[in-house]
C-alpha cells in the first residue's frame, strides 16, 4: 500500500486546522517537496488547543488456520516438518489474518492463541512478546493472566527491552504482591510502581537526543512507545493509561511506525472510548489509513463513524473535507477549492 500525502489537501487541511487553535511543530528551514510531506505528517502529532476535551466484521471461515484460504499448505507444511522457519511462515499468515479488518474480535484473539503457541514451541520471543500483548490485554482477568504477565516481563528482560520490562516488574508486583517471583523481577531491574511517572517522563526526554533524520532518537522513542504500552497493560483502570498511549502513538507516527501508531490508537478506542482525545484519535486514524496507507475504503468507514459518534465536534468540517476529498488527486482538489473561492 502507498503513501499519498497530497500537498494540496495537507496545506488546505493545515489552514483549517490552524484557524481551529490547532498548535503544530514548526519549522525554520526552507521547505521542499520531501520536507512538506514530513511535515504533513508530524502535523498529526497534535497539541490541541481546543477539540481534545468498528464496526466488527465477520467472515464465514473458521478461526481454526489450517483452515483459512492461502494457508492450508503453509500449515500443513509446518504440520509435516516443523522447524523455525515454517513457523515463521506461518506466524507471517496469522499476522495477515490478524490486522484484517473484517475479521471479528473473537476470531482474532483465536488466531493470537494459536500464534502464541506456535512462537513459544519454537522460541521465537519476538513473536511470543507480540501475541503475549493482546492476550494480556483483552483477557486481563483469565486464569492465565498472572503467568502470561510474569512470562511476558522475564522475555521482556531476556530481550534487552529493560525499559518496558521494568514498568511490567513494578506492574507485577503492584497486582501480585505475595507472589514469590517478585524476587527474580526485581533481581532484574525492576523499579518502584511510585517513581514509573518520573521514569516514562525521563525516557520521553531522551527521544529528542541525538536526533535521526526524522527529527527524534529512533531507538529511545521505541524504549518509549514500549514503556508506555507497558504502563497501559498494567495500569488498566488508570487515568493515565490512555494519555501515555496517546503520546506513544504520537512518537511512533513520528518515526513513522504507522502500523504501531494505529494499534495505539485502536487500544485507545476500544478501551477508554470516553477519553478527552478519542474523538481526535480516531480523526488521526482515519487520516493515517487514507494517507498513509491508501485504504480509501476503510478510511471511509473511520471518518464516517467520526461524524456518527461526534457529531458536534470541532473536527466535523474537516472530516468532511476529507470524505469530499477522498481519492481525489491534487488537481482536482485545487479545482474544487478555486471554484469555491469563486463562487464567493
Amino acid at each position: 500500500m502507498k503513501q499519498r500525502l497530497y500537498p494540496v489537501k495537507m496545506l488546505h487541511l493545515f489552514n483549517r486546522l490552524s484557524d481551529k487553535g490547532f498548535v503544530f511543530l514548526t519549522y525554520t528551514k526552507p521547505i521542499n517537496h520531501a520536507m512538506l510531506n514530513r511535515i504533513m505528517f508530524l502535523i498529526l502529532t497534535l497539541s490541541l488547543c481546543l477539540a481534545s476535551c468498528k464496526q466488527e466484521g465477520s467472515t464465514s471461515s473458521s478461526n481454526d488456520i489450517s483452515s483459512i484460504a492461502g494457508m492450508e499448505q503453509v500449515y500443513s507444511k509446518y504440520k509435516e516438518t516443523p522447524s523455525v522457519t515454517t513457523a515463521k511462515e506461518v506466524i507471517t499468515g496469522i499476522n495477515k489474518e490478524i490486522a484484517n479488518p473484517e475479521r471479528s474480535k473473537s476470531e482474532k484473539l483465536s488466531l493470537i492463541e494459536q500464534g502464541y503457541k506456535i512462537s513459544k514451541d519454537n522460541k521465537l520471543s519476538g513473536s511470543v512478546i507480540s501475541f503475549l500483548y493482546p492476550l494480556i490485554k483483552d483477557a486481563p482477568n483469565s486464569a492465565d493472566s498472572k503467568d502470561r504477565l510474569y512470562e511476558l516481563t522475564s522475555i521482556m528482560f531476556q530481550s534487552n527491552k529493560t525499559a518496558a520490562a521494568s514498568v511490567l516488574a513494578a506492574g507485577f508486583k503492584s497486582k501480585y504482591p505475595n507472589d514469590d517471583r517478585n524476587q527474580t523481577l526485581q533481581s532484574k531491574g525492576a523499579i518502584s510502581a511510585d517513581t514509573i511517572d518520573q521514569y516514562l517522563a525521563t525516557l520521553g526526554s531522551q527521544i529528542f537526543v541525538n536526533p535521526d533524520l526524522n527529527g527524534l532518537n529512533r531507538k529511545a522513542s521505541i524504549d518509549y512507545i514500549d514503556a508506555c504500552q507497558a504502563y497501559a497493560l498494567v495500569n488498566v483502570n488508570n487515568d493515565k493509561a490512555p494519555e501515555n498511549l496517546y503520546k506513544a502513538a504520537e512518537v511512533a507516527k513520528s518515526i513513522r511506525s504507522v502500523g504501531k501508531a494505529l494499534s495505539l490508537y485502536d487500544w485507545i478506542l476500544e478501551k477508554y472510548p470516553k477519553f478527552e482525545k478519542a474523538p481526535t484519535t480516531l480523526f488521526i486514524k482515519g487520516f493515517l489509513i487514507e494517507n498513509e496507507l491508501g485504504n480509501d475504503a476503510l478510511a471511509k468507514e473511520v471518518y464516517e463513524e467520526f461524524l456518527q459518534k461526534y457529531p458536534e465536534n470541532d473536527l466535523v468540517d474537516d472530516v468532511n473535507f476529507l470524505l469530499e476529498n477522498i481519492g481525489k488527486s491534487d488537481e482536482e482538489i485545487s479545482k474544487m477549492i478555486e471554484a469555491k473561492q469563486q463562487s464567493k
